[in-house]
């Protein structure tokens, strides 16, 4: 297992191995503000990927290593100020899905992808005040489905991709002040 953290200090993004103790530290990404709002998933082949925020410039970025090698990294998306909250998840084709805030238009947004391969961003809710908090899982037809919360009605929204490309967006719960901290 691994535990991710962003250590604010250092602004520095750290991976822990874990057996029988916490051992092995390791910056995933740095030197730079990198690393918060990190989400990490293991590919079978037992890659490791870690999707976060880079603070320094805004941008959603990943890092990876393959068992046995070193840690590597990319940009995903450089638009301004995106990556908060991230959710990512691995689909049954082995592709990562990711869903992750837009600070500068307050949209959900989405991409999908492999280091060296990422689709263009897709907008999951643009109604502003909205794509905080995400969670993602991958459907059982392997289309996306996103809950993040919408702070100008306090409420949590589920936004289902369809075949077509489209997303379909219903309310969840409005009660008041829920969906913060999604999982």
């Amino acid at each position: 297992a691994e535990l991710l953290y962003y250590d604010s200090s250092s602004t520095e993004l750290f991976t822990v191995r874990s057996r029988a103790s916490l051992d092995g530290t390791e910056i995933a990404d740095g030197p730079g503000n990198r690393g918060a709002y990190g989400a990490q998933v293991r590919a079978d082949d037992g890659t490791l990927y870690v999707a976060y925020r880079d603070a320094s410039d805004t941008s959603l970025r990943i890092a990876w290593r393959v068992v046995g090698e070193r840690w590597r990294s990319e940009e995903i998306s450089n638009a301004a100020n995106v990556g908060e909250h991230v959710s990512m998840v691995m689909g049954p084709a082995g592709m990562l899905h990711i869903a992750y805030y837009d600070l500068s238009n307050d949209d959900a947004l989405y991409v999908t992808g492999l280091p060296g391969a990422w689709s263009p961003s897709d907008v999951v809710y643009a109604s502003g005040n909205s794509g905080q908090y995400t969670s993602i899982v991958i459907g059982p037809g392997g289309q996306p489905a996103i809950a993040f919360y919408r702070s100008s009605d306090t409420a949590v929204y589920l936004s289902q991709r369809q075949p077509a490309g489209t997303w379909t967006t219903s309310l969840v719960d409005e009660l008041q002040s829920v969906g913060q901290y999604t999982q």
